[in-house]
């Protein structure tokens, strides 16, 4: 029997929050990028990858980014700079305690960076305030994966098993500050950095609650199927909307014999069907079933929508080729 697990996510969108072990996660995603193509935007930093200095390509990356097998995009941005062009599973972050996080920010700047003014007046720049609810906007409730930095290696392993990925456990960029600067703070100031990050508190405490991705209730998939070679099928599963990547299920005779995501980019399915994103195409090479005969049919696995053009007899003569269902 072929495998049910529909296997590693395709996309990757890493909103890397300063301050949250976001450098040591975003080595260990690099070390199991395989062949995604992997992009980094951090503005005007020497680590963006040249591509995205362009804002054309920026604003339409599947138009300039050559990613068959995906993308493993990472860096300080906000999610609503990608929104459109991924759809909500691809996005991974990390939080941290708001207070903790201005703490080890303030660090970094003095230690790193000369800053020569006190806590507190840092804290209320407008730039500092608030980051975490800035880099997710109103888009935190449908992210595929929001883990916290004080729960980091037990994030690790739920993130993996997101992905698909075994992530390993590296540590990059770790703070190495005067200790004098946390100590003796107190009780006032620590509250007067609450209030001022009253947001990110509210959003930390929200994500400590949150038990997965929210997905709109209205969205309901649908899709097209259609054999192209002897034991090759290529199809689309998708709501209007992308709110998710929707898993294919392949049963024959009734039976699953393979599970897989609908999470291929094709343009046809942006620009013809109106998907949001142009995310929906999966493709299944049923040659491991070669031998067997039977009604081979594909299914929505979360149970709601249909995907046409099924059932398909296999193991008799061969069906001819036919158009790419995504046009």
């Amino acid at each position: 029997m072929m495998p049910a697990d529909p296997g590693p996510r395709r996309d990757i969108v890493f909103l890397h929050i300063p301050k949250t072990a976001g450098t040591s996660l975003r080595h260990a995603l690099a070390m199991r990028a395989g062949k995604r193509a992997v992009l980094l935007d951090y503005g005007p930093d020497p680590e963006t990858s040249p591509a995205l200095r362009d804002p054309a390509v920026a604003t339409d990356l599947r138009a300039h980014v050559a990613a068959p097998q995906g993308m493993l995009l990472a860096g300080h941005f906000p999610a609503q700079r990608y929104w459109g062009q991924f759809n909500p599973d691809s996005f991974v972050t990390f939080l941290r305690d708001p207070v903790a996080r201005v703490l080890s920010e303030y660090n970094h700047e003095v230690t790193l960076k000369g800053h020569a003014g006190s806590l507190l007046d840092f804290a209320r720049q407008p730039r500092q305030r608030n980051r975490m609810s800035d880099y997710l906007g109103e888009y935190w409730r449908q992210f595929g994966f929001i883990g916290l930095m004080e729960e980091y290696e037990a994030g690790l392993e739920a993130l993996s098993r997101h992905l698909g990925l075994a992530l390993p456990a590296v540590r990059h960029n770790e703070g190495h500050y005067r200790p004098d600067l946390a100590a003796g703070i107190d009780a006032a100031t620590l509250g007067a950095i609450r209030e001022a990050n009253a947001r990110d508190v509210a959003l930390y405490a929200a994500v400590r609650g949150r038990r997965g991705p929210e997905v709109p209730g209205a969205a309901v998939p649908r899709g097209v199927v259609r054999q192209v070679e002897a034991l090759r099928f290529r199809g689309w599963c998708a709501d209007q909307g992308s709110s998710r990547c929707w898993t294919v299920s392949v049963s024959l005779d009734g039976q699953e014999v393979a599970q897989l995501r609908a999470d291929r980019y094709a343009a046809p399915l942006r620009e013809k069907r109106g998907i949001r994103t142009g995310i929906g195409q999966f493709v299944f090479d049923a040659k491991p079933l070669a031998g067997r005969r039977g009604m081979l049919d594909f299914t929505v696995a979360e149970g709601v929508g249909r995907i046409v053009g099924g059932p398909f007899e296999i193991g008799g003569e061969a069906m001819t080729g036919a158009a790419d269902p995504a046009g």
